[in-house]
């Protein structure tokens, strides 16, 4: 469905209609940009219902139990959430006397279009006044990924009083997939001992001191079946976009950087900032894209280089001690992500560090600092290839479909993973 020739106060009548909403009345509705699993510009309605007799608090921080928040996927015309606060129906609804199974699968086949057969059941979770189900997307029975995630809550009325789906349902895009190979050809091996590093996990002693111990293990990594192709878990989990950078930040004396710009403000402040450029109460949004999928241009990306090596010369940071990994939009935003150069430490020492673009100004540093009073124990006596032996009868290898770019077909790859670590000194296995 077109933006542009939705009409949201006929959906609006259509949804209370549907739904048992003729006594509740709405608070608030808008329209909000979005961006889809397919990482393009979408757009969903948004619409609290308040409970009959309810009095609306506007600016208030909490909605009352009983009020029904809906967001309408505009785009694919279907439902996207109905959350019931607090679970506590006030609908004048007919109890459904069939069994939760079968209400979660007809709501499904109602509001989403998905079968059941294009999901596997990651629980069910019974309780005395309601039952829950979680989903994950499959295809052909293989895991898809980015995971698509549905949850789906049964009250003991036999209604439904939660309903969110989130990430890729391939079945909804009509995406193509490649069949690919069924059996992983590569060397196992030599790419666990590629992905083998050091992790710093943190640990109290005896006298409630922070303190740090080093273990091996081996980095998620999707891979194809030839074993020549990787990227690491996380590629795609960030839905702006992205630059892999891969850089490491060098400076001579010499060269006169800017001091750097820096406007610290609150992270939940930005958001709700950004929350509010991209919601209007019309189907005309005030940008064509939302702000998020603009591209990072050169000139762009070299000025933000420049801004980060300045605030760590300013920091008193040795040249080359960092490298840039990567600059994703994210919330109106760039999110610079740098890790320090061989250290056992790169997950306490890295940095997230949140860019204003047209400022050209550092608005958030995210960073574990290990303190004055934190200690680690680099004592290694067990060497990697022992290590490797430790490891390797918990590594796993799964098949999964990875949404790489729209234009492609879904990928067949193999996820790697080794879900324990090994103690550097000890030789224990830690899970």
């Amino acid at each position: 469905m077109n933006i542009h020739t939705f009409n949201p106060e006929e959906k609006i009548r259509e949804i209370k209609r549907n739904f048992y909403l003729d006594t509740f009345h709405i608070t608030d509705w808008s329209i909000r940009q979005i961006i889809s699993p397919l990482k393009e510009t979408s757009y969903v309605l948004n619409i609290e219902f308040y409970p009959p007799n309810q009095t609306y608090e506007k600016g208030g921080d909490f909605n009352p139990d009983g009020t029904v928040i809906i967001e309408w996927e505009i785009n694919l015309n279907l439902l996207k959430t109905f959350i019931i606060v607090g679970g506590l129906d006030k609908r004048e609804i007919p109890k459904n006397e069939k069994d939760p199974q079968i209400i979660v699968n007809d709501w499904l086949d109602c509001w989403l279009g998905v079968k059941i057969e294009d999901l596997k059941l990651e629980f069910k979770k019974e309780s005395e006044n309601e039952t829950e189900f979680s989903y994950r997307s499959v295809l052909n029975h293989i895991l898809v990924y980015p995971s698509g995630n549905i949850v789906i809550k049964v009250n003991e009325r036999g209604n439904i009083t939660f309903y969110s789906i989130y990430g890729l349902l391939p079945s909804l895009y009509f995406l193509n997939f490649d069949g690919g190979i069924e059996t992983f050809l590569g060397d196992i091996g030599k790419i666990s001992r590629e992905r083998l590093g050091r992790i710093a996990m943190p640990k109290m002693d005896s006298k409630g001191r922070l303190t740090y111990e080093l273990y091996y293990g081996i980095e998620e990594t999707f891979i194809d079946a030839k074993g020549e192709w990787s990227h690491s878990y996380d590629v795609l989990q960030k839905d702006g976009y992205q630059v892999n950078v891969e850089m490491t930040l060098e400076w001579h004396e010499k060269d006169e950087l800017l001091k750097a710009k820096i406007n610290i403000q609150p992270l939940d402040k930005l958001f709700s900032q950004f929350n509010e450029r991209v919601s209007f109460h019309s189907n005309h949004p005030s940008q064509p894209i939302h702000p998020d999928l603009e591209p990072i241009d050169t000139e762009l990306e070299q000025n933000i280089i420049l801004l980060i090596k300045s605030y760590l010369k300013d920091k008193g940071t040795e040249s080359g001690e960092y490298i840039l990994q990567t600059l994703v939009r994210e919330q109106g935003m760039i999110l610079a992500m740098i890790l320090p150069i061989n250290s056992d430490l790169k997950e306490t020492k890295k940095k997230f560090i949140f860019i204003n673009p047209k400022e050209l100004e550092i608005v958030q540093i995210m960073e574990k600092p290990l303190g004055t009073e934190s200690k680690i124990n680099v004592l290694i006596h067990l060497s990697e290839e022992d290590a490797l032996k430790k490891l390797e009868k918990h590594i796993t290898l799964s098949p999964y479909y990875v949404f790489i770019k729209k234009e492609q077909p879904l990928k067949k790859m193999f996820l790697i993973d080794c879900p324990v670590l090994v103690h550097c000194q000890t030789g224990e296995i830690y899970e």
